[in-house]
């Protein structure tokens, strides 16, 4: 039996947008019929109290200091996220390894960081079943392409990469400059976006009654924006007491109970479910919904490729520089042209502002025309993405 090694983020808490990232592969190689054993690998050992249990079809296994198995195996996918990307390397990664006492500063742990995630030590045979999708590099300067370990390992994957499709068209652009190819898209989509409504029923089936969509409810969920959140439930509740729906918090991770009493203080119409007992359950609350407004990235990208027409809230004075930044929202945004259904925070404490806003929203939301266009879109590109993807994998399985 041929062995893929998928290389993944290493989940930190129970995440749906991450797990879902995950799952796509996992589904992708049944729906494919793929004749492999997948082990699901990443470079920290995953905390097993908030990850090991929570029902997923798979298990995530550290390969530190196990890079024989990687290389042996018949194909290599690097799959999403920012594994790739040098601060995510230093500010995350490496400081995580600091903070359980692996090492003394950040910068000693890099060596270790290029040998896994980069494949700095690999033979070029290795890096030929390599594949890379669905990653990003937008976090990275020019500046990064020069560090002292970091640049040449960078220089080398991204040259000697089977194939490479990233999640969005700045990293896709710094990846054919690595390669001098400029005749070659290197676009691709974020792994969630391969999963399919189909996909998602089954992880998450809907009860003909309590569940079912009726059209009534406002899916609400802030959880990314730093600092005081009022002008997000204020512009929340009014764009749902326009539309004449009913907002309906989606638990979509774990949030601190003063922050929820805080908007339920704020806005005391809105509907809070209990707490889902497994991380699917966030699918089903979100399917409950005709609209979403949030601040959360794959809660927006799943969201639009369940057909659910979300609006996204992101600050727009600020760089790309954590792997928690709002710019990836923006960019997902424009690349797909719902632009229409991003907002900025800062426009929305001026209540005049956040009033047109409002009246705006009012009038796309429930434009078919409109959010049809962008949903057929986003399902046009996850499945061109997954058939040069899929093609590929065969092609150096050899099935």
């Amino acid at each position: 039996m041929k062995k893929i090694s998928v290389i993944c983020a290493t989940p930190s808490h129970s995440n749906p947008g991450m797990f879902s990232v995950d799952l796509a592969f996992h589904v992708l190689c049944r729906r494919h019929r793929l004749p492999a054993v997948v082990r699901h690998r990443c470079l920290e050992d995953p905390p097993d109290s908030e990850v090991s249990n929570v029902g997923l079809p798979f298990r995530y296994e550290s390969f530190r200091g196990d890079l024989e198995s990687i290389y042996d195996s018949d194909l290599i996918v690097f799959w999403g996220d920012f594994l790739h990307a040098w601060p995510y390397h230093f500010f995350d990664v490496a400081q995580r390894f600091v903070n359980t006492g692996g090492y003394a500063q950040q910068a000693d742990a890099l060596p270790l960081i290029y040998e896994h995630l980069m494949l700095s030590a690999a033979a070029p045979e290795v890096l030929d079943k390599t594949l890379i999708f669905g990653g990003t590099v937008l976090l990275n300067d020019v500046r990064h392409y020069g560090l002292e370990g970091y640049g040449p390992a960078a220089a080398r994957l991204f040259a000697g990469a089977r194939c490479i499709w990233m999640r969005d068209v700045h990293s896709a652009a710094q990846i054919a400059r690595a390669r001098q190819d400029f005749e070659r898209s290197y676009l691709g989509v974020d792994c969630a976006l391969l999963l399919r409504r189909d996909d998602i029923d089954a992880l998450a089936p809907v009860s003909a009654t309590s569940d079912a969509q009726d059209g009534s409810r406002l899916g609400v969920f802030f959880g990314r924006t730093k600092g005081d959140h009022t002008a997000l439930v204020h512009f929340a509740r009014e764009l749902a007491g326009r539309l004449g729906m009913k907002p309906e918090w989606v638990h979509w991770f774990g949030m601190p109970a003063k922050h929820l009493d805080v908007v339920k203080t704020l806005c005391p119409e809105l509907v809070v479910p209990e707490r889902p007992a497994v991380w699917s359950g966030a699918f089903t609350a979100l399917r409950r919904c005709r609209f979403v407004v949030t601040d959360t990235y794959h809660l927006s990208l799943l969201a639009w490729r369940l057909g659910i027409p979300a609006v996204c809230v992101g600050r727009a004075s600020e760089h790309a520089n954590r792997t928690i930044n709002d710019k990836k929202k923006e960019i997902f945004y424009y690349t797909y042209g719902a632009k229409l259904f991003y907002v900025f925070a800062e426009w929305l404490a001026d209540g005049a502002a956040r009033r047109k806003i409002v009246d705006d929203l009012a009038g796309f939301l429930p434009n078919q025309a409109i959010t049809e266009a962008i949903i057929r879109a986003i399902d046009v590109h996850a499945e061109h993405s997954e058939r040069q993807f899929v093609d590929e994998c065969r092609a150096v399985l050899g099935v």
